[in-house]
């Protein structure tokens, strides 16, 4: 979800991100993926579109996750791709990586892991809030954002997408002005 979910148009607007998943398989897993956009080198990539990527503010690690690695898709390459930081073991700060300008970040990934064991429980979730700010150039209108969730374990695996729109209104000018006499009425008359 975005907050706030409505801006105008104007460049550097700041609006912070939220994306979560959770475990509801009927079992353990070895890693929970959450991923914004579903498929960055689409058209209409929100991060391309409308919202540059500041920074990733928190990450909430989900239960029995043992290391996680963040990454960003590098729309500067001349192939895009994902680009990986270092893996952080838990419950260490997550950080991006510092190969990817902002400007040039399609997408984010971030991939917990309890490496080549099951210990993500049923019902854990993850979570990270990311700040954004409005492109250059930005226009008026909705932007729909798909991210997804995955799960996996073993050859086994899930997803769930999730859509949250970012609205932009154009920017307007207008003014009001009042003006008042107390009291409205005087004498002319000397004393």
């Amino acid at each position: 979800s975005f907050s706030p979910a409505t801006n105008i148009s104007i460049a550097g607007l700041g609006t912070q991100l939220t994306l979560g998943g959770s475990n509801t398989s009927n079992a353990a897993v070895s890693s929970l993926t959450i991923q914004d956009p579903v498929n960055p080198s689409a058209v209409g990539n929100i991060f391309r579109t409308a919202l540059e990527l500041q920074s990733l503010d928190s990450v909430t690690w989900p239960t029995g996750a043992t290391s996680a690695v963040v990454s960003l898709w590098d729309t500067s390459l001349a192939t895009p791709a994902w680009v990986d930081a270092a893996a952080v073991s838990a419950p260490g700060t997550l950080l991006l990586p510092g190969t990817v300008l902002p400007a040039d970040a399609g997408g984010i990934r971030v991939v917990f892991s309890s490496v080549s064991s099951a210990d993500i429980p049923r019902n854990a979730s993850a979570g990270l809030v990311l700040s954004l700010e409005n492109r250059t150039g930005i226009v008026a209108a909705t932007y729909p954002n798909t991210a997804r969730s995955e799960v996996a374990r073993d050859a086994l695996s899930a997803t769930a997408p999730v859509t949250a729109n970012y609205v932009v209104t154009a920017a307007t000018s207008d003014v009001s002005a009042g003006k008042s006499i107390t009291p409205d009425r005087m004498s002319t008359e000397a004393f």
